[in-house]
């Protein structure tokens, strides 16, 4: 029986947040220049109704991010308990780190819903730093795989 060292978890972690990373930032950055081509061709202007709706937006990417930490938490719990390096569950850090990562990039979505609705492209950018600071704090640690490991 080997044991879960430090070095092998971060070799898994560097593995996952990289995958995770490449696709949040991509699919971010995507929007973003999308949003920033199509700001001038909506003719919508910001009235009541978007700007309800960019504050709804706004409130529930927060609440988002605040469920994301209960949903990691349960899943985390979901993964049985590593006890030998050859059995690490790299299937199922791998989903979990598809479902933070999904998570996270919907936020970025709602800036630009905002932008299709006709709002300033400035909100866009404010989404999409939500969604990368988001990322950031919700992706998988040392200190969660320590949590599975002996």
């Amino acid at each position: 029986m080997t044991e879960f060292s430090d070095k092998k978890k971060y070799e898994i972690l560097a593995r996952l947040s990289l995958v995770s990373l490449y696709l949040v930032f991509g699919i971010n950055v995507t929007l973003a220049v999308i949003a920033y081509f199509i700001q001038g061709k909506v003719y919508m202007e910001m009235g009541s109704n978007t700007v309800t709706i960019r504050n709804v937006f706004i409130v529930l990417a927060l609440l988002e991010l605040a469920a994301l930490q209960f949903i990691k938490n349960v899943l985390l719990s979901r993964v049985p308990r590593i006890t030998d390096a050859e059995d690490i569950p790299y299937q199922q850090l791998l989903s979990i780190t598809y479902i933070i990562a999904g998570m996270c990039v919907s936020i970025a979505v709602y800036g630009f819903i905002i932008v299709l609705l006709g709002g300033h492209y400035d909100f866009m950018l404010l989404f999409v730093a939500i969604s990368l600071i988001g990322f950031q704090l919700f992706r998988l640690r040392k200190k969660d795989l320590d949590k599975l490991g002996t």
